[in-house]
């Protein structure tokens, strides 16, 4: 089954970061990594922000894990 929604304008999605961050924390859920597949035009851009998107929250839970491991250890 394939279901389609329409999420208005395309352009305005690339850059909406509230979107992009909710398809990759989804993505991240399903255990999915993305990565660039060479498409070129809007969707290799989607790709890159989406891509872009799961680092920015894969870096943020580092950081935190680590943040949280230097203060139990008292630093």
């Amino acid at each position: 089954m394939l279901e389609v929604s329409d999420l208005g304008d395309a352009e305005g999605l690339l850059t909406d970061s509230h979107y992009m961050s909710e398809v990759a924390r989804r993505t991240l859920e399903r255990g999915i990594i993305p990565t660039e597949d060479g498409w070129g035009g809007w969707l290799g851009r989607y790709q890159t922000g989406l891509r872009d998107a799961v680092r920015e929250i894969v870096e943020r839970q580092v950081r935190e894990r680590t943040r949280s491991r230097d203060r139990s250890l008292g630093r």
